[in-house]
């Protein structure tokens, strides 16, 4: 009984071990199936990474922008307009744009200054035509030169009221709202009316982040001028798009309602196959003034039309079947879901996955808002397409970056990098008080420069410019000077209590470590200072003191010894 009680406890104890050396072997196992699906779903994001948005033809799209930008952003007006360097960018007033548009914009759009700057437009195989910016691009539909206004209301200042101020009691044109927008007719010898329905497109968010929807005022221009145009001559006969641009200053198409400016046109580009939303817009502020903002987005929406294209479509499906796999044995391999779920990087990870479906959507959404006809005699809206086409990159752009951050938890396994990723790991949480602590220093900074600077310097103008150009000044750009000619009082000193803030925080972090490096040093100091104490004692004691003839052997070595008796029996 005894021999059998005891080989059942042996089997038993056999199988405890074994179960705790195969435990390792397993969790190594799952470890390595792991990073080999990730090492298969990377190779596979690369693949469609390398040519999604179709950028296999390098930075064409981008050299389309920058032809764009030079010719509609930084044309200089003409000379009889301005005795100084002047474009769109520099616009501050209405006269100003009506310039821009009778002068820059109807030379590049209509005439041929993008490119050779000869307006008769001969024929030839390889010359430009009308129509056509850079030679290349080609204008699609109608341009449309629209604006938002707003409803004149009751003034709140009791100034407005006064008499000797005004015959007549005032009418205000606040900011764009909805609750604003007026749709009544309105020019000057000319009436301008509403569109029955408004056009569908997203929301513009301005420089000054006010939203603008689409414009339900517009004049619509045809592509292309009339043949009969003799612009060389300086008369504009038969010029119809000029004198079109012309009326709208005559009939006043711009006022004190208007709020949003927009100048809007579609490109496509056949050599690349791309598609150019061209949008100017100027917001017109209560107070006065305008603020020019240039947007060109180049994409290739129509991107299904060849193989490789059909190529890239199938491994694009293919890699969301790989997501969708990965989700699946991400969240299985999970015992504990819910500690699963509190890990901060878990989640991140998640999110990455998730990020993919969202790009298939907005992918969809850009191919369901594409237009189903084209026709020059309408305004053909691509903006719906381009601008979720741009989500679906941004987003792609998003799981660029976090689906890399994975490869840190296999590289903890080898000591040389286990040793960095868990430093950071425990430095996570000290990092992320630092931050906080950060931005409410700077939060409350850019609330005091705002109402310290607000009016005089653009960069503090607003609460969002000044967080900026403060966040600026910390990675070393320090306009002083702006402040300082603002207000020689408050603006070195708010400068000089907003840096202390800022590197205080900074100065805790390097003190504190120097004071734990100071204090280790300090312990082995005083280790070293104790120890070369006691051998100077013991020098003088038995090398000066007890060597002292007869008294050193006979009177002080005994007396010594004693004393260490006595205190070593007080010590027990």
């Amino acid at each position: 009984m005894t021999t059998s009680a005891s080989e059942c406890d042996r089997t038993e104890t056999l199988r405890s071990v074994g179960e705790d050396v195969n435990a390792p072997t397993l969790s190594a196992a799952q470890e390595v199936a792991d990073m080999m699906r990730y090492v298969f779903f990377l190779i596979l994001f690369l693949v469609v990474t390398v040519n999604v948005g179709s950028h296999a033809t390098g930075d064409l799209p981008f050299k389309v922008t920058e032809m764009l930008n030079t010719q509609l952003r930084d044309k200089e007006f003409k000379a009889h307009d301005t005795q100084v360097y002047k474009c769109f960018q520099m616009i501050t007033t209405i006269d100003e744009l009506h310039e821009f548009l009778t002068g820059p914009f109807y030379e590049v759009v209509y005439g041929s200054d993008s490119f050779d700057a000869d307006s008769t437009f001969p024929n030839g195989s390889t010359l430009p035509q009308r129509g056509t910016l850079g030679g290349a691009s080609r204008i699609v539909g109608q341009v449309r030169i629209g604006q938002v206004r707003v409803r004149g209301q009751s003034c709140l200042g009791r100034m407005a009221y006064l008499s000797s101020l005004y015959d007549e009691v005032p009418t205000c044109y606040f900011d764009f709202s909805i609750s604003r927008e007026s749709k009544d007719p309105f020019g000057y010898e000319f009436n301008y009316t509403a569109f029955a329905t408004r056009p569908a497109e997203p929301t513009f968010y301005s420089l000054s982040y006010n939203s603008f929807p689409a414009p339900m005022f517009a004049v619509m221009l045809p592509s292309e001028e009339n043949v009969h145009c003799e612009a060389e001559s300086g008369d504009y006969e038969h010029c119809e798009v000029y004198k079109s641009l012309e009326s709208l200053r005559t009939n006043k198409f711009f006022d004190k309602a208007t709020r949003g400016i927009f100048i809007d046109f579609a490109l496509y580009d056949m050599h690349i196959d791309h598609v150019t939303t061209v949008r100017l817009f100027l917001e017109h502020f209560q107070g006065g003034g305008l603020s020019p903002q240039a947007e060109f987005l180049t994409y290739r929406i129509y991107c299904y039309s060849t193989t490789a294209d059909w190529i890239q479509f199938g491994l694009s499906i293919s890699l969301l079947f790989v997501v969708v796999y990965q989700l699946y044995c991400e969240v299985k391999a999970q015992v504990n879901k819910w500690k699963y779920f509190k890990n901060i990087s878990n989640l991140v990870q998640l999110s990455n996955y998730f990020a993919f479906f969202a790009v298939l959507l907005f992918r969809i959404l850009s191919s369901w808002s594409l237009p189903w006809s084209l026709s020059q005699d309408n305004f053909i809206n691509f903006r719906s397409a381009i601008t979720y086409y741009g989500l679906a990159l941004n987003c792609h752009s998003f799981c660029c970056m976090l689906s890399w951050l994975k490869l840190f938890k296999f590289l903890s396994f080898i000591p040389m990098f286990g040793q960095l990723t868990r430093t950071v790991q425990q430095s996570a949480g000290k990092v992320i008080e630092l931050l906080v602590i950060f931005f409410m220093c700077l939060l409350g900074a850019s609330l005091a420069f705002t109402l310290g600077f607000g009016n005089l310097v653009y960069d503090y103008h607003s609460i969002t410019a000044s967080f900026f150009t403060l966040l600026h000044i910390v990675t070393g750009d320090i306009p002083l000077d702006e402040l300082r000619q603002a207000n020689r009082a408050i603006g070195p000193i708010f400068f000089m209590i907003y840096m202390f803030l800022m590197m205080f925080n900074i100065f805790i972090v390097i003190v504190s470590e120097a004071y734990s490096e100071t204090k280790k040093e300090m312990r082995l100091l005083d280790m070293k200072m104790e120890v070369l104490s006691m051998e100077i004692v013991n020098h003088i004691l038995h090398n000066v003191i007890f060597a002292i003839p007869f008294l050193g052997r006979y009177v002080f070595k005994p007396l010594y010894h004693r004393s260490q008796y006595a205190t070593a029996k007080i010590a027990e």
